[in-house]
């Protein structure tokens, strides 16, 4: 979606795109988010104090909120609703190593992404869960647009310390056989498609794993 940090590693390779959700014209994207923040009274710098009491009882009034900031391109209130040591862990298992990093994405996002809408939220205790939706362009070009990713947000003392995607077993096969219909194997942004799909499948994997475990305990 925009150009790369560093690549030091191969996940880092996907990391602007999130290849979680984002996947929208960059322009068009930049023109309507100007829009919005001339037409929308942007949030507050925080969650207000009045406010506090229903964030802890109800973990989905933070993650509306984050979204909603990002939706009118207020990076401040986004950072403000994510604790100090908050990360990110996207769907290919690259995970934002500090505050600077976590700053840079969420603002990537901010202007990149085309749908801020939470699909089908769940709350289980801390944790807030939802799809979306993604007709990225590649998506499109190999017949399986639009692809639904899942998040988990987790809410602590009223800020998110962790958001988590991960593609479902079954959207990763669908894209993987697609892949392979293709007379030439597709790039997914300058890598082969099959290794994004590696790599998907791993962090899917372990993501499965690591809730399981959760749940036995």
């Amino acid at each position: 979606m925009i150009s790369m940090l560093m690549d030091r590693s191969r996940p880092h390779r996907y990391q602007a795109h999130i290849e979680t959700r984002l996947g929208g014209n960059a322009g068009a994207g930049a023109a309507v988010k100007l829009g919005r923040c001339c037409a929308i009274v942007l949030l507050a710098a925080f969650v207000p104090a009045g406010d506090a009491a229903s964030a802890e009882a109800n973990p989905l009034f933070v993650v509306q909120a984050f979204v909603d900031a990002e939706r009118t391109a207020n990076l401040d209130t986004a950072m403000a609703l994510l604790a100090d040591d908050a990360f990110v862990l996207n769907a290919v298992g690259w995970r934002t190593a500090d505050r600077n990093q976590l700053k840079w994405f969420i603002n990537t996002e901010i202007w990149m992404r085309d749908d801020f809408r939470l699909h089908n939220p769940q709350v289980n205790g801390a944790m807030v869960s939802w799809s979306e939706p993604s007709i990225a362009p590649f998506y499109k070009s190999i017949g399986v647009a639009p692809v639904e990713f899942a998040f988990e947000a987790t809410v602590e003392r009223g800020k998110i310390s962790s958001i988590v995607a991960h593609l479902p077993v079954g959207e990763i096969t669908r894209i993987g056989e697609a892949c392979q219909t293709q007379a030439k194997e597709p790039l997914l942004y300058g890598r082969p498609c099959s290794e994004f799909v590696q790599l998907a499948d791993a962090h899917t994997r372990r993501h499965l794993h690591s809730a399981h475990v959760g749940r036995a305990h």
